[in-house]
């Protein structure tokens, strides 16, 4: 029952913030939120591919010691030590 309140409260929010955002605030929604893939730099593909790389070390690493939540927890752990470290600095 839980599970299903959550997903339709992500169906409702999915489906009515954009007509809030476009017909009350009156916010262009129909361009794109970052550069194209073309226009990226090399230093930033390898850094998406080292975001990536840590997900799946993180949630193989998780399932391997047990973790809870490791599709989602370990992942981001993680990403987040590294971007501690100052290996990644970029949002994906």
């Amino acid at each position: 029952m839980l599970s299903l309140f959550y997903a339709t409260r992500v169906l409702l929010i999915v489906s009515i913030a954009p007509l809030i955002l476009t017909f009350k605030m009156g916010a262009d929604i129909t361009g794109s939120i970052g550069p194209a893939a073309t226009d990226l730099s090399i230093r930033k593909i390898a850094l998406i591919a080292l975001m990536a790389l840590a997900a799946l070390v993180g949630w193989k690493g998780g399932e391997r010691i047990g973790f809870f939540g490791v599709s989602i927890l370990r992942p981001m752990i993680t990403t987040g030590i590294l971007s501690l470290k100052g290996l990644i600095h970029l949002r994906p």
